[in-house]
């Protein structure tokens, strides 16, 4: 389950952050930034499930104990924690962001902001 937490963790947030990744960083800078981000987040979750199948665990926490003691295993815990409400706190963001604008075009009937002349 610790994986299966993880990998959605970060699909979620990737597919938020790439239209401002490619709008910042214009096309090439933004596909190079996004492509440079998945290959280590592939090789970071490629290194925590090996470690998790050599030592035979299934969480990160029993994981840390067995390489850190205990206090890896507090820190791995902290760690879950905050990635939960971090992830939260995004979707909440994003969500509420997506809902001004399309609440102020249903009652107000116009565009919330001012078009750039990038889009025009």
């Amino acid at each position: 389950t610790a994986v299966l937490s993880l990998v959605t963790a970060m699909l979620g947030l990737g597919s938020l952050t790439m239209p401002n990744v490619l709008f910042h960083g214009g096309g090439i800078v933004g596909l190079g930034a996004l492509a440079t981000g998945a290959m280590m987040a592939c090789a970071s979750t490629r290194l925590l499930v090996r470690v998790l199948v050599v030592l035979e665990k299934s969480s990160y926490e029993e994981m840390a104990w067995e390489c850190f003691g205990r206090r890896g295993a507090i820190m791995a815990e902290v760690c879950s924690i905050g990635l939960a409400f971090t992830t939260a706190a995004g979707y909440l963001l994003t969500a509420g962001d997506i809902m001004a604008v399309a609440l102020h075009q249903k009652f107000e009937g116009d565009q919330p902001f001012e078009q750039d002349s990038t889009f025009k």
